[in-house]
């Protein structure tokens, strides 16, 4: 999966989450740690290990 892409269409809202594999994690984690607006990409661990990514918009004191 090209995680690039995957997070600019979650950042553009054309998907609402992105479901990350545990054996997958590592390559995404590379490139998320790459995103200058990471912040915004918050996830939701699950039971088995995989993790649910979604879109957070912050107010402007937090991102301060």
């Amino acid at each position: 999966m090209d995680y690039v892409i995957e997070l600019d269409r979650l950042r553009k809202h054309e998907i609402q989450n992105l479901e990350v594999k545990n054996a997958e994690f590592p390559q995404f984690r590379e490139v998320w740690l790459q995103q200058k607006d990471r912040d915004h990409i918050v996830g939701e661990a699950q039971r088995n290990g995989d993790v649910i990514y979604h879109w957070e918009e912050k107010e402007e004191e937090e991102l301060e």
